[in-house]
């Protein structure tokens, strides 16, 4: 099975949103491109791209994956192609892996450090806003500076990658594309009574992820998941803790909803949040100017910096 890091990425050449797959952590190849020349040195161009986008690649993936290896040899190979085909990472502009997403379902006290010891009878579940909530890698975190309990959560996300509706428990991972870092930004305040989940998760820019779609995982069930806030480690823990499995997230939310490609499943987060470190007696709610740095092993690094501004009229 080939592992791929699905991106999207400014293309320096074109200045256009392009399909890239991130090489080695330090480089992407803008895929399209890529197999637009060795269709041509191939003397086969009858396709004009692999796919239009993320989406569609997560869809078509088993019967594109073996083109799309071939294409990353081909480039790999050419010593032509640095700066037009294959960039260096930190001078492309990393945008959301995924071209559209139209549900974020997110999950409460999925994780024993994080919420009940024995598992729940049924998942506990919330929405994200998937529309002017998404932030970018490398994107500020726009928040407005009146929050004064913005709190992290980093969590496994699961990209889905084929339509479903009633998804059986054996099929569950037929319908996953892959896999991303997610920051489940929240505003606590709405924790008061009366509770209000909307209001705590739904916000504009509290839906950050990426850097990437990684298409497989060793194990999503034995991930390490850390995140750091200005370099001090906040959250330090592994999916094996999680009460409900990927399958079972699948089967129970395909019960209630179709899942489409690129909705996204948040997994929820382990201990360490800033409303537990409260609880704990240490206040480190995030503030203007916090570097916040999320990374799922197998997957990748997610940075992003808090923004708080002044709220002001906006049409």
């Amino acid at each position: 099975m080939i592992k791929l890091k699905l991106v999207r990425f400014v293309s320096p050449t074109s200045e256009k949103a392009v399909i890239g797959v991130l090489i080695d952590n330090d480089k992407v190849i803008d895929l399209n491109l890529g197999f637009t020349h060795f269709s041509k040195k191939q003397g086969e161009d009858k396709d004009k791209c692999i796919a239009e986008s993320v989406n569609e690649l997560l869809v078509k993936y088993s019967e594109k994956r073996e083109v799309i290896n071939k294409v990353i040899e081909f480039v790999e190979k050419r010593t032509d192609v640095f700066g037009t085909i294959m960039f260096n990472l930190g001078d492309v502009r990393l945008l959301s892996p995924l071209d559209t997403v139209r549900k974020i379902i997110g999950l409460a006290g999925n994780y024993k450090t994080h919420g009940p010891s024995k598992k729940p009878e049924r998942p506990l579940l919330f929405s994200k806003n998937p529309g002017t909530g998404i932030v970018e890698p490398n994107q500020e975190i726009v928040v407005p500076d009146t929050i004064e309990k913005l709190d992290y959560e980093i969590e496994l996300g699961v990209v889905i990658g084929k339509k479903g509706r009633f998804i059986p428990f054996d099929k569950a991972y037929d319908h996953v594309g892959g896999y991303t870092v997610f920051n489940d930004v929240c505003d606590r305040y709405f924790l008061s009574s009366p509770r209000d989940w909307y209001g705590m998760k739904a916000q504009d820019n509290f839906s950050v992820f990426g850097p990437c779609v990684q298409t497989e995982v060793t194990d999503p069930h034995n991930l390490k998941i850390r995140l750091k806030v200005n370099d001090e480690l906040r959250q330090d823990g592994n999916t094996e803790d999680m009460h409900f499995t990927i399958p079972e997230l699948i089967q129970f939310i395909s019960g209630l909803v179709t899942l489409e490609p690129g909705d996204i499943i948040a997994t929820g987060t382990c201990f360490g949040t800033a409303m537990e470190r409260e609880r704990e007696g240490t206040s480190c709610w995030l503030k203007d100017g916090d570097i916040i740095e999320a990374e799922i092993e197998q997957i990748g690094l997610l940075n992003n910096v808090i923004k708080a501004v002044k709220p002001i009229y906006e049409c």
